[in-house]
């Protein structure tokens, strides 16, 4: 089990039953889980969040120890294994809000905003760049979802270089 600290700002982003990926202390393993509860009382931040009365497996999350107002949400290690030799270890509990398969994707920092508003990308076809109007969807990391007339897979797009 591991008992994680929400950000009240963020409890509208967790339900019980939702998958979850919780990332182990080395920081590269993860394995899957399902929050099994959201405690509907907040905490306000006093530095110690995320460590439970009963003494069982459990961890700080995002925002634990930080200061700011939580809620403590309880996971379920979908496969217990993973996690059975640790005892009050630091892990990471990523929720997924939001998805979208099947969608085409460009780099962020290929976004080119409009003038008149709105969002285009550079495309590149045989030696020309033209822009090319896009509806932006999900943001992920360092991708964000795109869609418009004329995108196709396998386009290639300009980025700024570094």
């Amino acid at each position: 089990m591991v008992i994680a600290s929400v950000p009240v700002g963020q409890e509208y982003l967790v339900k019980a039953g939702d998958a979850v990926t919780v990332t182990l202390p080395n920081g590269v393993s993860t394995t899957p889980g399902v929050v099994t509860s959201v405690s509907s009382v907040a905490s306000a931040g006093s530095g110690n969040a995320g460590s439970p009365p009963d003494g069982s497996n459990a961890t700080q999350g995002p925002g634990g120890g930080s200061g700011q107002d939580t809620v403590q949400m309880t996971v379920r290690l979908t496969q217990p294994a993973a996690g059975a030799h640790l005892d009050q270890a630091p892990v990471n509990v990523n929720i997924v809000s939001a998805q979208a398969r099947d969608v085409l994707a460009v780099p962020v920092s290929a976004l080119v905003a409009l003038a008149g508003g709105g969002y285009a990308v550079d495309v590149v076809q045989g030696g020309t760049v033209h822009l090319v109007a896009v509806q932006a969807g999900l943001f992920g990391q360092t991708l964000v979802q795109v869609s418009g007339p004329g995108l196709t897979a396998g386009l290639r797009v300009q980025v700024p270089s570094s």
